[in-house]
C-alpha cells in the first residue's frame, strides 16, 4: 500500500510561496499551484484518500518509478525517519553554479547564462525559470507548527548563499526550538563551514549535511562549470573531520544518475567510501530527458552495469549532443574529449 507520511506531515515551500508535500511532488494539469496553507491541507486530505488500497496518485510518480526500478524511494525513506512535522524550504534559485543537468528555476547562474545568450537554441528545460518570486520572510503561514516540527530540510539553489535561510535559522534558534529539530542541509560543498554554521551545528538536535556532487575529478568539473573538484573535495573532507568534534553531525554524498556519469557510477561509491564518507546515494535524473539514461546506449548500459529504468531513445542522444555543443562553446570544453566512452558503442 503506497502510504506516505509526507501527505500528513510534509511541507515543501518553493519560491513564490508555492506549497507541496515534498520536493518530488508534481501537480497535475488539473491543479493550480497552491500558496494558501489552509487550502493546501484540505487538498492533502483528498490526496491521502486517493492513495488508499494499492493505488498511486499521479503526483507521486517519481517514487513509484524509483520503487519499480531501484527497489526503494524517497517515500520509503520518509516513512522510516519522519517524526513530527517535516519542512522542506526552497526559498529561491540563488546558486553559484550552472550544472549541465539543471536549469534557471533551480539556479540563478543558469538563468543568467540563458538570459545573456538568449539567441542560442536552448532546450525548453534549460530555459525554465518558472520560480522567479522570492519568498518574503513575513509570509510564512505555518510558524505556529514549529513546536511540533522535527525536521527542517534546506534545498536550493545553494542554501548557504541565501539570506532567507539565515533569517529562518536565526528565528528557529532564537525561539528555542532548534534543540528538538533535525536539520537537513543539501549543499554543493563550494561554501566553507564558517563560525555561523558551527553555531548552527551546536544548536540543532542533529545536522545532516548532504553534499550534492556529480562525477569525480575532471568529469565533475565538466558537469559543474564554475566549480572546482579540488576545492569541493577539500570542503567535503573538512565536514567529514568535523564529525569527530560534533557527534550530532553526519555527512553524506548525493549524486544524480545521468548519462554523463554512467561510466563512474560504481566508482563514485568506492571513492567516497575510500575517504571515510560511506553514505552515498544516486538518484536518477528525470529531466531534462536528454541528460537522463534515456540517452545512454544499451551497449553502454550493459558495459557500465547501470539499471537505467528508461528505454533508450536515440532522439534524446541527438538532443544531448546538441545541448552539450552549445554549452561547450560557452565554457570552452569539448563533449567528445571529456566523455569519450559515450561514443564507443560499436
Amino acid at each position: 500500500m503506497p502510504k506516505c507520511v509526507m501527505l500528513d506531515k510534509g511541507i515543501t515551500y518553493r519560491p513564490g510561496g508555492k506549497l507541496y508535500p515534498c520536493c518530488l511532488w508534481e501537480w497535475g494539469d488539473d491543479q493550480k499551484d497552491i500558496t494558501s496553507y489552509t487550502e493546501f491541507r484540505q487538498v492533502m486530505d483528498k490526496k491521502k484518500k486517493g492513495m488508499e488500497g494499492d493505488n498511486w496518485i499521479p503526483e507521486c510518480d517519481h517514487c513509484r518509478q524509483d520503487e519499480k526500478y531501484k527497489g526503494e524511494s524517497f517515500r520509503d525513506h520518509a516513512n522510516n525517519i519522519v517524526e513530527g512535522g517535516f519542512w522542506e524550504m526552497n526559498f529561491n534559485n540563488t546558486c553559484n553554479l550552472a550544472c549541465r543537468m539543471c536549469n534557471g528555476s533551480l539556479s540563478s547562474t543558469w538563468a543568467s547564462l540563458v538570459k545573456q545568450n538568449k539567441d542560442l537554441d536552448w532546450h525548453t528545460d534549460y530555459k525554465d525559470i518558472s520560480y522567479q518570486d522570492h519568498l518574503k520572510y513575513d509570509k510564512i503561514e505555518f510558524y505556529h507548527e514549529l513546536p511540533e516540527v522535527r525536521h527542517i530540510k534546506l534545498l536550493g539553489g545553494e542554501p548557504m548563499l541565501m539570506k532567507e535561510v539565515y533569517r529562518m535559522l536565526d528565528y528557529v534558534m532564537e525561539s528555542g526550538h532548534a534543540k528538538n529539530i533535525n536539520l537537513h542541509l543539501t549543499t554543493n560543498l563550494t561554501q566553507p563551514f564558517n563560525e555561523y554554521w558551527l553555531n548552527v551545528i551546536s544548536k540543532f538536535k542533529k545536522v545532516q549535511v548532504m553534499g550534492s556532487v556529480d562525477g569525480l575529478g575532471t568529469r565533475y568539473n565538466y558537469i559543474r562549470p564554475n566549480s572546482n573538484w579540488d576545492d569541493v573535495l577539500e570542503n567535503a573532507k573538512k565536514v567529514r573531520d568535523l564529525q569527530e568534534k560534533y557527534k550530532n553531525l553526519t555527512l553524506s554524498i548525493s549524486s544524480v544518475g545521468q548519462t554523463l556519469t554512467a561510466v563512474q557510477h560504481w566508482d563514485i561509491f568506492k571513492f567516497w567510501e575510500g575517504i571515510g564518507i560511506p553514505k552515498i546515494d544516486i538518484e536518477q535524473v528525470y529531466e531534462p530527458h536528454f541528460m537522463s539514461y534515456r540517452s545512454l546506449h544499451p551497449t553502454l548500459r550493459k558495459k557500465f552495469n547501470v539499471n537505467a529504468g528508461f528505454e533508450y531513445d536515440p532522439k534524446q542522444w541527438d538532443m544531448l549532443l546538441k545541448q552539450m555543443a552549445i554549452l561547450d562553446k560557452l565554457h570552452g570544453t569539448d563533449f567528445k574529449t571529456e566523455c569519450p566512452e559515450l561514443f564507443d558503442v560499436l
